[in-house]
Order: C-alpha cells, then structure tokens, then sequence
C-alpha cells in the first residue's frame, strides 16, 4: 500500500501496511481492533518490520508507523513492540504511568503525584519513544490526583495543559477526559459559569469527531442548577425533571436527588467504610469514617447525614441536629434530613423517647411494614404521626385504600414538620379515586415551604397527568 518495499508482498506485510494506513488517517478506534485481531502476528512480526529500510522518502512515515501501531499495542496492554523502539528497554516513564495508574485506582493519589511529577522535568526530552504522548498522559493524570487531593489551582493548570496537548496531537480521547475532568473540577469549586465552558467545548469536540454530545450538553445545562434537586430516571437513564416526555408512564418514572458537586474519591471511599459498618451496629466506628469523610470533602452530604444517624443511635442528639444543620446548610433539603432533625430535637427534648425513634426506623425502613408490628407499635405511641403513616402503608399493601386514606389523614394531623407532611400528602394522593380531589392534595402539597424535594417532584409530575 505504501509502496516501502520492492518485490513480493506478504500476507504480514499487507497487516503491517494495513495498520501504518490506519495510524497516518489517525483512526485509533479502527486501529485498537485491527491490534486486537492481529496481536499475535504483530508481535511475532514486528522486529522483522523494525528491521526494514524503508526507501528515503518513506522512511519518516514507515518509522510514524512502527510508533502509532507500537504505542496502541502498549495501550492495549502489551508493551513488547514499544520496547523493541527502546533497544530492548522497557520505557521507565511508561512503568511510572502504569504504577501510577493502579495506584489511583487504589486511592493512593498523593503516592501517584510523587511517581508522576519528576517526569514533567526530566521525561519530556524526547528521548522514549512516543514522548509527547507520554507528556499528554502524565499532565492529564496529575490534574486528576490533585483534584482530588483538593489542590484545585495545581489540578486545573495540569488539565489545562493536558487538553492543549492532546489537542495538538489529535488525541481525542484524552480530550474528552481531560475537559471532563475540568468540569467536575470547577463544578466543586463552585464556579458554575467556567463548569459550563467545558461541558460546551466538550459537547463541540465530540460533535466535531461525530461522536454523540448529548451527555455534555445536559451537563452544561444542569450547571445552573441549585446545590441540591430532584431528577428524574425513566427505564433506567437519568434526565432533569423538565426533560421526561409527556407521554412517559408515571409507572416507569422515579424520582431521586443529585448535586451540583461532585464528591471527591477519597470521602466517598470513607463514607463506603462508614455505612458499611453502621449496618453491622459500629456505630462509633462509623462515625469516625464519617468524620474523615468530611474533612477531605467540605461539602460531601451523606457523610454528615449518616454521621447524625449514628450520634442518635448513640443518643449524643444535640450533636446529630448540629450536623442536620451543617447539612441543611451545605445541601438543603437533602434526603429527609428536615425531619430527621425535627426528630434529634424532639429527642434532645425529651418529647420522644429514643425506643420511639428505632420504632419509627424500623416501620419506615421496611416497604411495606407488617401490619401487625404498626398496630402493635400505635397501641403504644397513639399520636406519633410517622407511626400512622406506616400503618397506611401496610394497608394499602393489603389492599385497603379506604382503610390507608384514613390512615394517612391522622398521620397529616399529627405531622409536625413539613418533609414528613409531604410525604404523606403525596401517599394520600395515590388511594383517593376523583382526580379532583387528588389534584388538591398534590396542589397543597405543593404549596408548602419545606416539602420533601423528593416528594414535591414527583407531586409536579403527577400533576401533569392529571
């Protein structure tokens, strides 16, 4: 095809000209699977192509060749023909990428950024073979390290760089991650405006390659959003509230919260931690992932919300509305937090006794409760609203609408904060049959200054197909 050699041609010599063809157009997709479908015969034959010599005017493109196949090969995991290109050496800066890339996986930025740095001084000499790639690559996993470490400058001047870079090399993909991870980045540091920059430029690169832009562009447009929302998922992919079709089956559509921020990986990893050993009864082992949780990340909500479960459990309940409170702050309206500190204060009172509250826990944490367990319990706390509510449930689950709505009437007059209040309006929407009068509940759901974010975007929905 290139016309390198005179004479006879092979069947590896149509591979290895099939492959040079696919590096000079630069289709690395085409390329990646023409490496996987030829793999062993690249490797057997590739110091044979090495040894070629190319005719002079060729040589500059067969050698551009030998690199883009030797550098897709390493991509996909064999490193035999870049080292070929090396004298036989394996690439030192690529060893440090590859270690520095498990240790990300394992968490470990802090030891990545080490392994990483020196190379931005001494690896970018153009002595390794397929050093501005190198380059790319290493800048790209350092912004990524320091993000998370919550070095945000250092991060964002990496990424920056690293997208220039590929860019100049029509690297694609590394493009794509890199602006990717500018955005979450500015997305944490609470720069909504330059967060949509990316997501705009990202959604004009994969257009630009016919690739599908549709994700970035939703995230440009969710920048604006307040800290904390409901969104919407409809047969398993998610979209804002105002993007399901009318014509969705309310049966296929859940409702769920999101953020504006990212959370940082390192507080989710401890936040895992946590909540594991909460569910074994560790609480105060839990609360201290929780805690660590919250250092790393200044705004990460589930680790303060399940941090405050844990100090009620431990009946420390002043504690638990101080850190309702924090939360409220930093994501209002997040999971049912108004009511849970509704509830520490209660406690902390005394207007609720703590065997109430594991009471409650448990009724509501089961979908849906025995019945006989709910009659059980309100035979005990007559005039605690949540225990109503539970009984609703079990009826309805029984079959009893009649029975739930009545169910549901006394938990609303009992109810004394709003987030429990919603939630029982939109459960008493769904067991009275005139549309009418359902319209009214959702609407006085609606109404109320703290409902339930949940709760109220799915009221709006409803609404909609009534």
């Amino acid at each position: 095809m290139f016309g390198f050699l005179k004479g006879p041609v092979k069947e590896s010599d149509k591979t290895r000209d099939q492959l040079f063809a696919l590096v000079e157009r630069d289709l690395q997709v085409e390329l990646g699977e023409l490496c996987r479908q030829k793999k062993d015969e690249i490797i057997q034959e590739f110091a044979v192509w090495q040894a070629v010599s190319p005719k002079p005017k060729m040589a500059q493109k067969y050698a551009a060749g030998l690199l883009g196949v030797a550098q897709k090969m390493a991509e996909l995991g064999e490193d035999r023909p870049l080292d070929m290109l090396n004298d036989g050496k394996p690439s030192s800066w690529r060893s440090g990428l590859r270690q520095a890339t498990e240790l990300m996986k394992e968490l470990r930025f802090a030891e990545a950024v080490k392994i990483l740095e020196p190379f931005l001084v001494t690896g970018y000499q153009g002595a390794q073979e397929g050093a501005d790639q190198y380059q790319g690559t290493t800048l790209g996993k350092l912004g990524e390290c320091e993000f998370q470490l919550g070095h945000f400058e250092k991060g964002e001047a990496h990424l920056r760089r690293a997208v220039a870079l590929c860019q100049s090399q029509r690297d694609w993909e590394g493009v794509y991650a890199n602006l990717g991870h500018l955005y979450e980045l500015e997305r944490y540091r609470g720069q909504p405006d330059v967060a949509q920059g990316h997501a705009l430029t990202l959604g004009k690169a994969l257009s630009a390659q016919g690739k599908d832009p549709s994700q970035a562009n939703a995230n440009a447009r969710a920048c604006q959003a307040p800290p904390v929302r409901a969104v919407a998922s409809l047969g398993g992919v998610q979209m804002e509230v105002d993007q399901l079709p009318s014509d969705a089956d309310p049966g296929q559509v859940s409702f769920f919260l999101a953020r504006n921020r990212p959370t940082l990986a390192l507080a989710a990893a401890f936040t895992a931690q946590g909540r594991q050993a909460a569910e074994q009864g560790n609480y105060a082992a839990a609360l201290e992932s929780f805690s660590k949780a919250a250092q790393l990340d200044a705004y990460e909500p589930d680790c303060r919300h399940l941090a405050g479960h844990c100090l009620l459990h431990l009946k420390r309940y002043a504690e638990a509305n101080a850190s309702y409170k924090q939360l409220e702050r930093l994501a209002p309206g997040w999971s049912q937090v108004r009511h849970d500190s509704w509830l520490a204060q209660e406690l902390a009172a005394g207007r609720i006794g703590h065997d109430l509250w594991l009471l409650e826990l448990e009724l509501l944490g089961t979908a849906p409760p025995r019945l006989e367990r709910v009659l059980e319990g309100l035979g005990q706390y007559p005039k605690h609203a949540a225990l109503h509510f539970a009984h609703g449930h079990a009826l309805l689950a029984s079959g009893r609408e009649a029975e739930a709505n009545q169910a549901y009437q006394q938990a609303l007059a009992l109810a004394e904060n709003e987030d429990l209040k919603s939630r029982i309006l939109l459960a008493a929407s769904q067991v009275v049959p005139k549309a009418e009068v359902r319209k009214q509940i959702l609407g006085h759901l609606l109404s109320l200054k703290l409902p339930n974010l949940v709760a109220a975007a799915t009221a709006r929905y409803l609404l909609r197909h009534l």
